[in-house]
């Protein structure tokens, strides 16, 4: 993801945390290098994928076949 689109994003959900009276608390303040922070991003996006294709099988996730 660009670094304008989570700018973007993260002005929408500001937006509609004011909008609803809710605050935006950061938990994970760790740095991490560019490289680092794409291949979190990279499994974070593999994983939900691949949890969607099992569903989508007719399986959960450790079920016995």
């Amino acid at each position: 993801m660009q670094l304008v689109e989570k700018h973007i994003i993260y002005d929408l959900l500001l937006h509609l945390c004011r909008t609803h009276n809710c605050r935006i608390v950061v938990l994970n303040t760790e740095s991490l290098i560019p490289e680092q922070e794409m291949v979190q991003d990279k499994m974070t996006i593999t994983h939900c994928f691949s949890a969607r294709l099992e569903l989508s099988q007719g399986g959960a996730e450790g079920a016995p076949r």
